[in-house]
């Protein structure tokens, strides 16, 4: 404890429970439904939300609890390594930071930036590569050759997340139970 009564690390436990909340209301909100599919602010919650979700993996990963399941992740070998959840958000979440960045293109030269799926279905063949949603109960975010599911990777890294920050830190255990 410091001398003004608050845990060393209350700064970190406030940041995890703030950025916890946000992804929440955002996710609650519903602006990934696909009735709100040409509403301007989908990307930007979109951004928000993977930026958020990628600083609590790292916070979950930091303390050696990384999140690492790999269920329908694209993974990489090449240049940028991915081998699960974690290092799928880590991509993407630079991916839409870092527009400069290659992270959105196919075969080197395809801008595939932001293309979104919802249910099942093939969303392109560019250069040979078929870039496909396999989940009629989904959506799927595309980024050149990463996807991400909403339910099955982000709503399910969420969860893990959340299990992993009720041990790590008193005041979130406490407003998340």
């Amino acid at each position: 404890m410091s001398n003004n009564n608050y845990p060393e690390n209350f700064r970190e436990q406030s940041e995890a429970m703030y950025e916890f909340d946000r992804i929440s209301e955002i996710l609650e909100n519903q602006i990934f439904d696909k009735k709100n599919w040409k509403n301007p602010l989908v990307q930007s919650a979109f951004i928000e939300l993977v930026i958020r979700l990628r600083d609590l993996l790292y916070k979950c990963d930091n303390s050696g609890n990384r999140i690492k399941f790999t269920d329908d992740i694209v993974v990489l070998n090449g240049k940028e390594i991915v081998r699960d959840i974690t290092d799928a958000i880590s991509y993407v979440r630079n991916a839409t930071c870092h527009i400069e960045s290659d992270r959105y293109l196919l075969d080197g030269k395809t801008v595939f930036y932001f293309n979104v799926a919802y249910g099942k279905g093939k969303i392109a063949n560019i250069s040979g590569k078929e870039l496909i949603s396999d989940y009629e109960d989904d959506v799927c975010f595309f980024f050149g050759d990463q996807k991400l599911y909403l339910n099955r990777h982000i709503v399910r890294a969420l969860s893990e997340v959340k299990e992993v920050l009720k041990k790590l830190y008193p005041i979130f255990s406490v407003a998340h139970n």
